[in-house]
């Protein structure tokens, strides 16, 4: 199951590189909004990169040791590893702060996944509006639509898992 899938998720990794939250809108200039709705300003590095905040680096870190624990996630790590198709060559060539960059995205969106999917019925015509589900899975997840939140969690994993060992944090 996992070989057909792995380059469906490489692709969406190298694409999550591009994205955009619908509904919300971009602050100005360089900052960050905190959960108190004020606006923080980002240090930079020379080059303009922005830092990742302690709380960031906390969460990357949880994440890693997590995945570092389960067995079938390094074996398939590993395997990741050995194989080294195109798209994982490719993914090694990009600059660092974008892998961590996607890490970061990634994690974040793990994160939320929990509020987003306290409705599941709501989560699940949400995800149907914006066009992210293939119409031939729409019956299966009006069906269940807790299988809907699964496979959007073992996505968001394999993204994870993909980019941490590009990274070389697995």
């Amino acid at each position: 199951m996992v070989s057909y899938i792995f380059p469906i998720f490489v692709v969406l990794v190298m694409l999550s590189c591009i994205s955009a939250q619908f509904g919300v809108p971009k602050p100005e200039g360089n900052t960050e909004i905190l959960s108190s709705g004020k606006q923080k300003e980002q240090e930079e590095t020379p080059s303009g990169i922005s830092y990742l905040t302690e709380q960031d680096a906390a969460n990357i870190e949880a994440f890693v040791l997590a995945v570092a624990d389960d067995p079938e996630t390094m074996e398939m790590v590993k395997k990741m590893k050995n194989e080294m198709t195109p798209e994982l060559i490719e993914l090694s060539k990009m600059p660092k702060e974008e892998v961590i960059g996607g890490i970061k995205q990634v994690v974040d969106e793990l994160l939320m996944l929990d509020k987003l999917f306290s409705d599941k019925e709501r989560a699940l015509m949400e995800f149907d509006r914006e066009g992210l589900i293939p119409k031939e899975s729409l019956e299966t997840y009006k069906k269940n639509p807790e299988l809907l939140e699964q496979d959007v969690r073992q996505g968001l994993k394999m993204q994870f898992v993909t980019l941490a060992t590009v990274g070389g944090f697995l």
